[in-house]
């Protein structure tokens, strides 16, 4: 599937190298994607939106992608159950400590 990018004054179809639109003329500076609002270079669309991956091909995720994907959630949650449980251990030791004080 090609990518096709569109201006957003009249709609007329852009390559993603051109600095001007070929129906109105409208100077481009830059490219958002409508998902996430990430602007950049129209050269850093060309798989997809860089950030969210709008528009990506299926075919251009490796099992290896979404592994590092799954992985880095993985992680991401470890580190959130450490901190919740390391938090709530300081909080028992307080009680522990204020109602020992009495």
């Amino acid at each position: 599937m090609a990518k096709s990018f569109h201006c957003d004054n009249c709609g007329e179809a852009v390559s993603p190298d051109e600095e001007r639109c070929p129906g109105c003329g409208r100077f481009f500076r830059a490219v958002k994607c409508p998902v996430c609002g990430y602007t950049g270079k129209g050269a850093e669309f060309l798989r997809g939106c860089p950030v969210c991956g709008y528009l990506a091909d299926s075919y251009d995720k490796t099992p290896q992608d979404k592994k590092k994907k799954k992985d880095s959630f993985l992680s991401m949650s470890r580190m959130f159950a450490y901190s919740a449980i390391f938090f709530l251990s300081a909080v028992l030791v307080y009680l522990i400590y204020l109602f020992t004080k009495i």
